[in-house]
């Protein structure tokens, strides 16, 4: 009798797209070709997305309880990094503002630019940058030391999917931790921005953060998760193809990931910036 095949056996897109993807990297890793490296990222960023949304029509759903911890990792990981952040952001345009605008002009300059600058431009783009350094790097080095113990190829071997099961619970992670990450970045800028005109110009704080707040349109916020959630598949993307692709050093493939998602991260926010201008 035939043994039973293990229930995280691969299948299409499976065993097949996970070789091709491997293929593809060490193919760039030889030639430097920008297309490989393009195919590659297309491809497995496919198969997360795939196992992320759509594994439970495999039956082969994501992990809840995994997903769950890595966001409480990434969370409580970048939450102290995330509130220095907006501390300096914060305090950064408070003195500018502090220095060049009296009351009346700061709170029309509060309601009519400075919330929509934080929620569309730099709370996202920041955290994107931050999460890359801290999580994307993180994943890179794990793959990229099971690649060289050949622990993922032992996967394959075995039937079982390495990006369903290795990625795809710090996918579905960073998909939730990120735009999370982006809330709190714009509150505790803004919040350092009311404190600190507080007491240096009697600007009371509640009326502020809510003449603030209240001048965001809507289609701000929805831009602002938007690229939450294109920053986020690009980290995850990004630490994927490069983690597969590692074959000596692991510190090198670190730093190629975090180079490699920091650019296309600051590429995609002008270009999303570009296309929607608000």
């Amino acid at each position: 009798m035939p043994a039973a095949r293990p229930p995280e056996a691969l299948s299409a897109p499976g065993r097949p797209a996970a070789r091709l993807a491997a293929a593809s990297t060490r193919l760039l890793a030889r030639l430097g070709s920008p297309i490989l490296a393009i195919a590659a990222a297309l491809v497995i960023g496919g198969q997360i997305l795939f196992w992320v949304f759509l594994g439970w029509t495999r039956k082969q759903p994501v992990r809840l309880r995994l997903a769950a911890r890595h966001v409480v990792e990434t969370g409580l990981a970048g939450l102290p990094l995330a509130g220095l952040f907006g501390l300096a952001i914060g305090l950064v345009l408070a003195l500018q503002i502090e220095t060049v605008l009296d009351f009346a002009d700061v709170l029309a300059l509060l309601q009519q630019g400075l919330g929509t600058l934080l929620v569309r431009e730099v709370a996202p783009l920041m955290v994107g940058i931050l999460v890359a350094a801290r999580s994307g790097t993180s994943l890179t080095a794990d793959l990229g030391a099971m690649q060289l113990n050949r622990e993922i190829d032992a996967l394959v071997g075995m039937g079982i999917n390495p990006v369903r099961l290795l990625v795809a619970p710090v996918a579905l992670a960073l998909l939730v931790a990120v735009p999370v990450l982006t809330v709190l970045l714009t509150g505790f800028s803004l919040v350092t921005i009311a404190v600190y005109l507080d007491l240096t110009r009697a600007v009371p704080p509640e009326p502020l953060l809510i003449a603030v707040l209240g001048a965001i349109p809507p289609g701000d916020l929805v831009m602002a998760f938007g690229k939450s959630i294109v920053f986020a598949a690009i980290i995850f993307t990004v630490a994927t193809t490069v983690g597969l692709a590692v074959r000596r050093s692991i510190g090198a493939g670190v730093t190629r990931a975090v180079v490699i998602a920091i650019t296309t991260i600051l590429l995609a926010n002008a270009v999303l910036t570009l296309l929607f201008p608000g």
